[in-house]
């Protein structure tokens, strides 16, 4: 027995998705995460902490996850809240490289770099609530308009 072909479709039919896209498409989004996480890297340099060893002590990680994130080796799911965790908790984290990595939390955890709400909740979950609070609050004071002195006073210090 032969299996049967699909009929071919009509001239001028054109395939569409069945869920059309929205925004960006998951490869720009990975894009976009390993980028934010490559700023790190660029932001302990700006801060003058040069040498894996010393980037190590400062981030609060091994060496080998240090130069994983470093070099933007992660697997795709990005940064897991367990490193974030010990990051923001480092003592002589840089104040910069604490910004990137509240802004980072900030874009996951809105769901910026592709995670499903599966993903994102238990992101949530682990990370530590003092952390999410900050990262938030990071978040609404950078996106807000700066309407008088005082609000143009409190993005120079967030900035």
């Amino acid at each position: 027995m032969t299996a049967q072909r699909a009929p071919h479709p009509p001239p001028g039919f054109v395939l569409r998705p069945m869920f059309p896209r929205r925004g960006a498409s998951v490869a720009e989004k990975k894009a976009r995460q390993a980028a934010k996480i490559m700023a790190l890297g660029d932001a302990l340099i700006a801060a003058g902490v040069e040498g894996l060893d010393q980037q190590a002590h400062a981030l609060g990680v091994c060496r080998s996850t240090a130069w994983t994130i470093l070099k933007a080796q992660h697997k795709g799911s990005g940064l897991s809240a367990n490193v974030i965790n010990k990051m923001l908790a480092a003592p002589k984290l840089p104040p910069t490289v604490r910004r990137t990595i509240l802004e980072y939390v900030a874009e996951k955890s809105a769901g910026c770099y592709g995670d499903n709400k599966a993903q994102l909740n238990r992101f949530s979950t682990r990370l530590c609530a003092k952390h999410l609070e900050e990262a938030r609050a990071l978040q609404s004071v950078t996106s807000a308009p700066v309407r008088n002195e005082t609000d143009r006073s409190v993005h120079a210090l967030v900035r």
